[in-house]
């Protein structure tokens, strides 16, 4: 008769049927944003954020965010913008501007590199239309978008 040593389990601190653990590095990053200016009434003027949206049809991130600050500066006499005054927005539009970035104001950092020169910084958080920036409003919309 062949004896067969006992070999003991390798031991974790598992609980059978828990989910692994996950490193504080390796979790998903919840989506923090601030909340938004409810101070804005985005159909107010004439044309709402809504019809500019339908009118230009922005087509990314930053087009949506020059297309806000373009608005706003327009019609509320707001010539600088911060990430409370996107999720308005995109709270405004609902679906159809979709989800904003998990950091929502790296599209106005992103937009200040001289690479593209769409926005420039006039204090910390708070962005403002360069003339390029409202070029790219002029030209959404249109067939000479590129």
């Amino acid at each position: 008769m062949d004896v067969v040593p006992e070999v003991d389990a390798p031991v974790t601190d598992q609980v059978a049927g828990a989910a692994p653990s996950v490193s504080p590095s390796a979790q998903p990053r919840r989506i923090r944003h601030p909340r938004g200016d409810t101070t804005i009434d985005f159909s107010s003027a004439n044309p709402t954020l809504r019809q500019l949206a339908a009118e230009k049809k922005p087509q990314d991130q930053f087009d949506w965010y020059v297309l806000v600050a373009s608005w706003l500066k327009a019609h509320k006499q707001m010539p600088e913008i911060g990430v409370k005054q996107i999720v308005a927005a995109n709270q405004f539009m609902g679906a159809d501007w979709g989800a904003l970035p998990i950091d929502a104001g790296q599209p106005f950092r992103d937009g200040c590199r001289s690479t593209s020169g769409i926005f420039e910084q006039t204090r910390r958080g708070y962005y403002k239309l360069t003339p390029n920036g409202e070029e790219r409003v002029r030209r959404m919309g249109t067939r000479e978008t590129a």
